[in-house]
């Protein structure tokens, strides 16, 4: 077990912005982006302007755990919690897409019987809302699960096989919420996928 604690004291840390366009702001941006057609200022509602906060604290603590039963298997946990604001003109806000709470999770597995081999995967990746500041939404937390198998074929005298096939977000988490000019997402996998590979490892 890996147990690390930090703190982290910045000054003039950069961060993002986000200002709401008026006609009034409109026209100061054509001016001074003329390539700006009608068709993209009427799509614009907001940018980002990135500037320097008075400073930032970022701290937290992150802990490691291994566990190996048998020599053919092997469970791993990393967790971390992150504690980030900045502060400008006295005011102290949450940093923009920082996480409070991440974890990773693994089990893996692998035996070999004669010239055949298996090895086995499962892992997973969870995390709570993702902060967003101004007009934007937090995006909600998430966890994500995949499992690998690979299979080692060790017949021939030029080379081994090895096939893999897995299944990438077993439990098919994907964000539908209805989308809109303040959303924000933090999960982007399309859902459920089916992953097949193969590798010749030659021999020397």
């Amino acid at each position: 077990m890996t147990l690390t604690g930090y703190i982290n004291h910045i000054s003039d840390m950069v961060v993002r912005k986000d200002i709401t366009v008026d006609d009034h702001l409109m026209g100061m941006l054509r001016q001074e982006f003329p390539e700006i057609t009608d068709a993209e200022a009427a799509k614009l509602e907001r940018y980002s302007l990135y500037q320097n906060s008075d400073r930032g604290d970022v701290k937290g603590v992150q802990l490691s755990l291994t566990y190996t039963p048998t020599h053919d298997l092997n469970f791993t946990a990393n967790y971390a919690y992150t504690f980030a604001r900045t502060e400008t003109a006295g005011q102290w806000t949450t940093l923009e897409r920082s996480i409070r709470n991440s974890a990773t999770l693994a089990a893996n597995y692998h035996h070999a019987w004669g010239r055949y081999a298996l090895g086995v995967n499962l892992n997973g990746r969870l995390q709570s809302k993702t902060y967003y500041n101004g007009t934007y939404e937090n995006a909600p937390g998430f966890g994500l699960w995949n499992i690998n198998t690979t299979h080692t074929f060790d017949h021939l005298r030029a080379f081994v096989i090895e096939p893999s096939i897995g299944i990438d977000n077993i439990f098919d988490r994907r964000d539908r919420r209805i989308d809109s000019s303040a959303r924000k997402y933090a999960l982007y996998t399309p859902g459920r996928m089916l992953v097949v590979g193969l590798k010749l490892r030659f021999k020397q």
